[in-house]
């Protein structure tokens, strides 16, 4: 009995990282508000109560209009900011993807902060705390993927020593931002409006009229000394804010009494 336990949990574990990798092979049928609303189903049968709270979306409604305050601020900026200096700065133009796609990356930004985010951060500092090691070394991860996924994958093609410098320093942010918070709320609100920008628009360059591919996209975000320079600002500013701080107490509490 408890090894068809074991075996069911492992499989419902499987069906769960099924449904939140299906949107990335690009089938129509499959799209990301899809896996959004099967994890969250799936969750709340496994956890109940509990599920978002694991999940890292339990918010107050103050927190939630802050959120959605911060996400619409992000969008604004690195619209009207940032796009132009990229642009300059690499020489490349962008051409709009329809509304309907650029609505995707939301859902997108919001599936990976919970299994990505929430479901990895917390149980580790709530198991051995020192969030502070757990925000930078799993920034590492988040770079080293991102490296191994675009060398050793199917477009074979070598992120810039600075665009992973800047992924480390996002990826400090990121995980900051959700341990500060206590939610993952803040660090959706940047993933989603950055991403919105970056993935929104299929990008040229101008000099040559050819599209780059999307290693090179990321590069041209971030491998400038611009980005590189703010994302390890903001990473710094961050990093000793949760040295200080550390996880709300409020967060610790919750998990304690689930």
């Amino acid at each position: 009995m408890k090894r068809l336990r074991v075996l069911g949990q492992v499989a419902w574990w499987l069906l769960i990282v099924t449904v939140f990798v299906m949107p990335y092979a690009q089938l129509r049928w499959w799209p990301f508000p899809l896996s959004s609303v099967l994890l969250l189903a799936m969750f709340t049968a496994m956890w109940r109560r509990r599920a978002w709270h694991e999940l890292g979306l339990a918010m107050s409604r103050r927190h939630v209009a802050g959120v959605f305050v911060a996400w619409a601020g992000l969008w604004a900026a690195f619209e009207l900011l940032l796009v132009p200096h990229v642009s300059a700065e690499a020489g490349v133009v962008a051409a709009h993807h329809p509304w309907w796609v650029v609505a995707y990356f939301p859902f997108q930004a919001l599936n990976e902060e919970m299994l990505l985010g929430a479901l990895l951060l917390f149980p580790l500092v709530e198991r051995w705390g020192r969030p502070l090691v757990w925000a930078v070394g799993l920034a590492l991860v988040f770079a080293a993927l991102h490296f191994a996924m675009y060398r050793y994958g199917v477009m074979q093609m070598t992120l810039a020593p600075t665009t992973l410098v800047a992924l480390v320093c996002i990826g400090c942010v990121r995980h900051a931002a959700i341990l500060l918070a206590g939610h993952i709320g803040y660090a959706w609100a940047l993933h989603a409006a950055w991403n919105m920008v970056m993935f929104g628009s299929a990008w040229w360059l101008a000099a040559e009229g050819r599209r780059l591919r999307e290693p090179a996209v990321f590069d041209a975000f971030l491998g400038g000394s611009t980005m590189l320079v703010l994302s390890a600002g903001a990473a710094i500013l961050l990093l000793v804010l949760l040295a200080r701080n550390g996880v709300p107490a409020r967060r610790l509490r919750q998990k304690a009494s689930s």
